[in-house]
């Protein structure tokens, strides 16, 4: 419904053809086909390091351009959480740490990372 509600609203706004695409599918099949097209110029992903992983590995034959955002902890910005629950108790996609105190406490810390990808 999300993907197919985004699609709705860049035509609204009446983005020129190709700038933004939405591809529906099952994510391995889906993202290996995109990763693996010729005439992909560019990805950008956020979701499980598993597959970022798997993205960089594919996208790293080509000249492919991506944007990988994985393996991150969301913090609850709502307040409607009980954050002195032990890991934050159980979310509707399963039991994680992203609702309690542990993600707060990471989510105002700062951090940055910098690793050289390619020599290009």
């Amino acid at each position: 419904m999300y993907g197919q509600r985004l699609a709705e609203l860049v035509m609204e706004a009446a983005f020129p053809p190709g700038v933004i695409n939405i591809l529906c599918g099952i994510g391995s099949v889906a993202g290996q086909a995109l990763a693996d097209h010729r005439e992909v110029r560019k990805i950008s992903f956020t979701g499980i390091t598993v597959v970022g992983r798997q993205l960089l590995a594919t996208s790293s034959k080509t000249n492919l351009k991506k944007s990988l955002e994985s393996g991150q902890v969301t913090a609850n910005m709502w307040g409607t959480v009980n954050v002195n629950t032990p890991f934050g108790g159980v979310k509707e996609t399963g039991f994680g740490r992203n609702l309690g105190r542990d993600a707060l406490d990471e989510w105002t810390h700062v951090k940055c990372i910098k690793f050289q990808v390619s020599n290009l």
